[in-house]
């Protein structure tokens, strides 16, 4: 576990305590599957938790070359407190820095907000609409962000 917030911890999530995730997503996103069941034992999960309860997660796969994040979660009662962005950071320092982390690759959510948070975070849009940042450029634009609060 590692200590991020005043308040919070990032850790890896395993797979016995995906349904607190699911609630989590399906909050986030009425009507639309999880995607922690397709991806299964390939997922990268990491989660935000305060006093042993998750408040945010995040899901990736991994694969030559390419990171593709599925999902990206903070509950609503906890957005603005960095819980997101301490997500991404904790993902991207486990990385080598030549590699692409590709958002919401199944196309399931709304492109200009994810231009417009991620674009912040060093991501940009391809001329196809996939959302993409490389490691090294998103750890540059996240480089203000201290992991220690």
């Amino acid at each position: 576990m590692t200590a991020i917030g005043a308040d919070w911890n990032i850790t890896e999530i395993e797979s016995g305590q995906w349904p607190a995730l699911e609630a989590l997503q399906a909050d986030a996103f009425p009507g639309q599957d999880s995607m922690l069941e397709v991806v299964g034992k390939t997922a990268i999960v990491f989660g935000a938790v305060i006093d042993d309860v998750i408040v945010g997660y995040l899901v990736a796969t991994r694969s030559e070359g390419r990171v593709e994040l599925w999902e990206h979660v903070v509950h609503a009662g906890y957005r603005g407190r960095e819980i997101g962005r301490s997500l991404l950071y904790h993902l991207v320092h486990h990385l080598p820095e030549e590699m692409v982390v590709v958002v919401d690759p199944a196309g399931l959510l709304d492109d200009d907000r994810l231009a417009d948070y991620y674009g912040d975070q060093g991501f940009s849009r391809l001329d196809f609409g996939e959302v993409v940042g490389y490691v090294a450029v998103v750890d540059d634009a996240l480089e203000d962000f201290s992991a220690e609060g």
